[in-house]
């Protein structure tokens, strides 16, 4: 890497010092300073840019995984300015792909100052409006999102193809994917909810709908590696699957919508089920979006270093090349982990949530003075909002959903859900941080996530549980480090983050406590709350009991069975000294139950008929 402003940079590496210096001037001016490790990987970043402006690169995935905060996407933006001035890189288009909307409109505003060789190319047509000084097919600099990019490889064959992507009569030589990648799309069916998408087939679709009732009776009861052949969808329901898709009458973006064009992607394949605890069998599959196939293709995901799926993109698909990265060093981050569970289902019982809410609290009123981010679960229909329940807790404090906007920061309580956790720098100042929880992957979803990212057929059989398991810690570890990261900790000096204080609510069996010294290097872990005592007598018999019929895999339990287990002869004081207590709503929630009451009286518990196949529970 040379001394930028020392001497003139060879051909081959002109785009890459010039942006290297207009990256290097934007950190002096605000006064950032990065460790040597981080502009050599910046550097890099910049050379595979330029590499591929002049045709040279490699036909790889090129993974850039620098921690966030350290300025890789204002790297991007540089390198575009700096192709836009380029006189010998007329006819190079660049691409830059985005995860969503908000991330083009932001884009596009840090060009402001190119507009007129940009343009911003999303589902959004007053978006594009808006943010574009050209049009797709005459800009320079093109931003879109990734979805918008896979919809058309699925619909309409290879990139180059793609005339609607193309710039001076040909594909855009620059290719830039920002954030997380993928070789295509881990698919799940659950029973379940397959059940429930032969109805608004029936009408339009009446022998498509039989054989999906068909699909669900198989999978019932199915043991978990089962093959299972599916039919041609398309033939089955007379017209192309877009077509289905589209007259199933179903709304966009909603999640039958989602399942049903998951389901028609298996059309045909041999797959195999996958069994989800309290959600039941699933389909497991995989499909690959072409997006591989854009090679040469520079990836920049700060989750680089900690998730599964590139190790097995790079070692097994052989897809992958990392290009130079560099780490923090966390020693200004402390973390306290409270061994609790933190389930989404938890969040959303009014009884179980309050002596986390009660905690959260606590934590929050021993800095009186001080801003704070809480990042939660979603609420749930019918449950006080989160937001809420917090506030009548703090009644002396500002507790808001979402960002205080410009101005001093003073002693907020900002609460953010799962899913606003990633790709934001409005809480950079906050020096505390709440994970309310976080989220993990069901068991078929990491078998399909495996085998997509080691580009291997599930027809030959499942992965070993090792390595679906490393894919699901690995997904821990991103969003626990991209959650954290949008407080203080994703500022930089030197090779050091911003000094910040965070708590984790995550019980023992998640293994996140043991994950944070390799997703922190050198930060310090300490206990944030207690443990509770260990319990004994005859509500530790009783969750004995219930773990014990969980684990057998059997569907109901009566009371009087958990009576007889807790040694309670008495049935009027089950209730008060088992099924009233928080440890034992806890278990049941955790562990799939909820109170079976035929003819509108409890009898015992039966599993619980969550329907949602695309939860995400909490660790």
């Amino acid at each position: 890497m040379p001394d930028v402003g020392r001497e003139a940079a060879p051909p081959e590496k002109r785009l890459t010092q010039e942006a290297f210096g207009r990256w290097q001037a934007a950190n002096a001016l605000n006064g950032h300073r990065p460790g040597p490790q981080h502009t050599k990987a910046i550097w890099a970043a910049l050379q595979t840019m330029e590499d591929m402006a002049r045709e040279r690169a490699a036909a790889k995935v090129f993974l850039s995984s620098l921690d966030p905060g350290v300025g890789k996407t204002q790297a991007v933006i540089h390198f575009a300015r700096s192709l836009v001035a380029a006189q010998d890189c007329r006819e190079v288009g660049m691409m830059i792909l985005v995860g969503r909307v908000h991330e083009a409109e932001e884009l596009a505003q840090a060009l402001a100052d190119v507009r007129e060789a940009l343009a911003v190319y999303v589902s959004d047509p007053k978006v594009n409006e808006t943010n574009s000084g050209a049009e797709p097919g005459q800009a320079q600099i093109l931003i879109t999102t990734q979805q918008m990019i896979e919809r058309r490889l699925r619909h309409s064959g290879t990139f180059h193809s793609l005339a609607e992507f193309h710039y001076a009569g040909r594909p855009r030589m620059v290719r830039v994917w920002d954030e997380a990648w993928l070789p295509g799309e881990p698919i799940t069916v659950g029973r379940r909810a397959a059940l429930g998408l032969a109805d608004p087939l029936q009408r339009r679709f009446p022998k498509l709908a039989d054989e999906v009732e068909n699909i669900a009776s198989r999978l019932n009861g199915a043991a978990r590696g089962t093959l299972v052949d599916l039919p041609d969808f398309e033939a089955l329901g007379g017209e192309p699957a877009l077509s289905i898709l589209e007259g199933a009458g179903l709304e966009k973006r909603q999640s039958g919508y989602d399942l049903l064009a998951k389901l028609l992607r298996l059309s045909g394949q041999t797959v195999r089920i996958g069994h989800d605890g309290q959600l039941g069998e699933a389909l497991v599959s995989y499909a690959d979006s072409g997006t591989a196939e854009m090679a040469p293709l520079l990836v920049l995901d700060a989750s680089g270093r900690v998730r599964q799926t590139y190790r097995y993109a790079e070692q097994v698909r052989q897809c992958l090349e990392r290009l130079p990265g560099a780490e923090k060093d966390y020693k200004p981050l402390r973390v306290g982990v409270w061994s609790r569970s933190g389930r989404k289902d938890l969040f959303h019982n009014a009884q179980t949530r309050q002596p986390l809410l009660e905690g959260i609290a606590e934590t929050i009123r021993s800095k009186p003075d001080e801003a704070w981010l809480v990042i939660a679960h979603k609420d749930k229909a019918g449950v006080l909002p989160f937001v809420k329940a917090l506030a009548g807790l703090l009644p002396d404090r500002q507790v808001m959903a979402g960002s205080p906007g410009d101005g001093p920061l003073g002693p907020v309580v900002c609460v953010i859900t799962w899913g606003q956790h990633m790709a934001v720098n409005h809480y950079r100042d906050f020096g505390n941080v709440i994970l309310a929880g976080t989220l993990f992957m069901r068991d078929s979803h990491a078998i399909a996530t495996t085998h997509l990212a080691q580009g291997r057929e599930v027809a030959s059989g499942f992965r070993p549980k090792d390595e679906v398991a490393a894919t699901a810690a690995g997904e821990i570890r991103h969003h626990v480090l991209q959650a954290l990261c949008r407080g203080r900790v994703r500022q930089l000096e030197g090779e050091r983050c911003g000094a910040m204080t965070a708590y984790v609510i995550a019980s023992e069996r998640s293994g996140i406590k043991d994950m944070l010294p390799d997703i922190f290097p050198g930060c310090e872990v300490f206990t944030w709350r207690d443990e509770p005592k260990p319990l004994s007598g005859k509500l530790q018999a009783a969750l004995s009991y219930l773990r014990e019929q969980t684990e057998a895999g059997v569907q109901t339990i009566s009371y009087h069975d958990i009576r007889t287990a807790a040694g309670i002869k008495n049935a009027n004081h089950l209730a008060r000294d088992i099924t009233t207590r928080p440890e034992w709503l806890e278990a049941m929630q955790e562990q799939g139950w909820e109170a079976d009451r035929p003819a509108r009286r409890t009898v015992g518990l039966k599993r619980t008929t969550e329907t949602n196949e695309d939860l995400q529970e909490a660790a």
